[in-house]
C-alpha cells in the first residue's frame, strides 16, 4: 500500500520527494535477499486474505514504476511473472502463492494475485 499511496499523493500534489521515498521503499523490497530467495518475491503461505497481499504490492510497484524514467522495477516484474508462470500455474490457468512453485491450491485471493502480477508485468 506505500507504493501505491506515495506514487498517487505525489501525482496530486506535485511533490516529488514522495517520489523518491516510494523508491527507496521499492528498492528495499525488490533487492533483498531475504524477501526475494533467488530473486523471487517469498512468502510462506496463509489463508484467508494473507495471499491478496503480494497482488497488493504487486499493483503499487507497478504504478510506481510506470511513473518512474527508465522504468527500473519492469525487469523484476517480469522475472516474478516468468516464474509465476512456469512453476506456480495450474493445468487450468489458475495461480498459487508462492511464485517460485510448485503449485499447490488456488483460491480467489491466490488467482487475484496472480493476475495483478500478469498484469503489471505486461
Amino acid at each position: 500500500m506505500p507504493l501505491a499511496a506515495l506514487t498517487e499523493l505525489s501525482r496530486a500534489t506535485g511533490d516529488a520527494s514522495l517520489l523518491s521515498k516510494a523508491r527507496t521503499l521499492a528498492g528495499a523490497s525488490t533487492t533483498n535477499a531475504t524477501l526475494n530467495p533467488g530473486g523471487i518475491l517469498f512468502d510462506n503461505g496463509g489463508g484467508g486474505d494473507v495471499p491478496s497481499f503480494k497482488g497488493i504490492y504487486i499493483r503499487g510497484l507497478a504504478s510506481l514504476n510506470a511513473v518512474t524514467a527508465g522504468r527500473p522495477y519492469a525487469d523484476y516484474l517480469r522475472r516474478q511473472a516468468d516464474t509465476a508462470y512456469a512453476k506456480d500455474r495450474s493445468g487450468a490457468d489458475s495461480y498459487d502463492q508462492p511464485w517460485a512453485g510448485p503449485f499447490q491450491r488456488s483460491d480467489g485471493a491466490r488467482q487475484q494475485s496472480g493476475l495483478d502480477l500478469m498484469n503489471a508485468a505486461s
